[in-house]
C-alpha cells in the first residue's frame, strides 16, 4: 500500500507494510539508463518501530524509538539491465535483503540524499506472481513503464504483441458487429 500519510514527510515515495519478525524483505533499486540520471544514487529506508539507529541520517525525523536499516545504492555495484517485453534500459543496483527485527508496522521510504530531483524504481521481494488479470493491465502498465523510462511507445517486443492482439480483437469486434 502506497500511503499519502506517512509518520515523516520529505520523501518522494513511503510504502506502508506489516511485517512479521524473522522476515526477509529484499530491495533492489534502479534509475532510467540516461545519461542525466546517470550520477544518481536513490537511497532507501525501512523504518520502524524495533529497527536499528541507522548509519546513515535519513532527511527527516523519525518518531520517537524508531530506526532504520538503510539501502545505499552509493556503496553498490552497478549493472546494465534491459526488460524485454517493455524495452526498458537501466542502471540496476545490486538486491539487499533485510530481516525485520519485531512484527509490526514498517514504512519503505525512498529519497535521493541531493535533492529531490531525479527518478528511481523499486521492487520489494524476489517472487514473481502472474494473474490472469494481467492479461489486461500488462499492455496499460507496460505504456505507464515506457513513459517513466522516457523511451518510444513502441519499444519491446511486448509492443508488438500488444499491437497484434489489439488488432486481432479490433477485427473480431468489427465482425461481430457488420451485418452478414
Amino acid at each position: 500500500m502506497i500511503t499519502s500519510k506517512p509518520p515523516c514527510q520529505k520523501p518522494a515515495l513511503w510504502i506502508r507494510f506489516d511485517g512479521t519478525y524473522g522476515d526477509a524483505i529484499q530491495l533492489r533499486m534502479g534509475i532510467p539508463a540516461k545519461a542525466e540520471y546517470a550520477s544518481l544514487r536513490p537511497v532507501a529506508v525501512i523504518a520502524g518501530a524495533e529497527c536499528p539507529a541507522p548509519d546513515r541520517t535519513p532527511p527527516f525525523a523519525l518518531p520517537e524509538g524508531w530506526g532504520a536499516m538503510v539501502y545505499d545504492t552509493a556503496r553498490l555495484a552497478v549493472a546494465d539491465g534491459y526488460e524485454g517485453y517493455t524495452g526498458a534500459r537501466s542502471y540496476q543496483f545490486e538486491t539487499q535483503s533485510f530481516t525485520l527485527p519485531a512484527s509490526g508496522t514498517y514504512y519503505i521510504a525512498v529519497y535521493f540524499p541531493t535533492g529531490p530531483a531525479g527518478k528511481c524504481w523499486l521492487t520489494v521481494g524476489a517472487e514473481k506472481k502472474t494473474r490472469l488479470t494481467d492479461l489486461f493491465t500488462v499492455p496499460v502498465h507496460a505504456a505507464a513503464i515506457r513513459a517513466f523510462f522516457e523511451i518510444s511507445p513502441l519499444s519491446g517486443w511486448g509492443a508488438t504483441l500488444d499491437l497484434i492482439v489489439g488488432l486481432m480483437l479490433f477485427i473480431v469486434g468489427v465482425v461481430a458487429v457488420s451485418p452478414n
